[in-house]
């Protein structure tokens, strides 16, 4: 009998997807089609297959193989129908040879107003929860008056955003009438999205970013994406978090002041350097001040 099983060192897997955001009333919409393709790298075949989706009548998605719809193994009458949905592939994957699914899919954001942020947005292989490596390439379509959040950095040859090492989500966030600021450091392009209340920080973040960047490249030799992007979180500072890969939040950008002496912006720039320490060591980066905490 068939069973889905999750091999001792799963997949990472190739995402190209193309999606156009549309703002329908208050809720924002990401509708596309994607490409997963992946190598079964154990030694046993591979039958089924888990997605790590939300499946609504307004949030549909279909799935094929080799032209071949795939069959959803735990269906309900009654829907949200929730992760994983396990679905049996036309053909066992033999050890050493490749899949490719196509799906086409549409997601509806939770969030309203300003900013929409989006994690789950796209079907996702799953693995029982065990983080692997995916390689991205996305094409996005999104409303005017938004600067863009994304988890990648853009190849505008190809018109996609692109990584290969994607550990978390490839995130995206959508921030209405903001500003942004870019600048390099060591082959990584840093961005900073803000609003007019946020900038002071924003920009001393960035600064302190690019530095922080040179320094765990000297100490490590690599940093995991070709892209940074930093966002505005909550109103006060409570630090920040990984929103996901290549992206990190620091909250309380509005209380900034430059005015205030030096041990004020030496906690900016730790937080800086804390959340960019997620992107190496994901949840496993300790504050100095709490023996035990992650």
């Amino acid at each position: 009998k068939k069973k889905f099983w999750v091999p001792r060192d799963p997949p990472g897997a190739e995402y190209v997807i193309e999606a156009r955001v549309t703002q329908r009333g208050e809720a924002m919409t990401a509708e596309g089609k994607a490409s997963i393709s992946l190598v079964n790298r154990s030694n046993q075949p591979l039958s089924i297959l888990a997605i790590e989706w939300v499946l609504t009548p307004g949030q549909p998605l279909e799935l094929q193989s080799g032209g071949q719809p795939l069959r959803l193994l735990n269906p309900s009458r009654n829907l949200p129908l929730s992760t994983p949905l396990f679905y049996e592939l036309p053909e066992p994957v033999r050890p050493g040879k490749k899949v490719r699914l196509e799906a086409r899919f549409t997601y509806v954001a939770a969030q309203r107003g300003d900013p929409v942020l989006l994690q789950s947005w796209y079907p996702q292989l799953w693995w029982e929860g065990i983080p692997v490596r995916n390689a991205f390439r996305v094409k996005l379509e999104v409303p005017s008056g938004y600067e863009l959040a994304v988890s990648g950095r853009l190849d505008r040859k190809s018109g996609y955003y692109e990584n290969d090492s994607v550990t978390t989500r490839f995130g995206l966030g959508l921030f209405r009438s903001a500003e942004k600021e870019v600048r390099e450091s060591r082959g990584v392009l840093i961005t900073t999205i803000f609003h007019e209340k946020e900038k002071d920080c924003a920009l001393f973040c960035l600064e302190a970013a690019a530095d922080i960047l040179a320094f765990y490249k000297d100490w490590l030799g690599f940093y995991p994406h070709q892209s940074l992007t930093i966002i505005p979180g909550g109103p006060k500072p409570w630090g920040g978090y990984p929103f996901a890969s290549g992206i990190v939040v620091i909250h309380g950008q509005e209380t900034f002041d430059a005015s205030k002496p030096a041990p004020e912006q030496t906690w900016w720039k730790w937080i800086t350097a804390h959340e960019i320490g997620h992107q190496y060591w994901g949840e496993y980066v300790m504050p100095d001040d709490v023996q035990g905490y992650y």
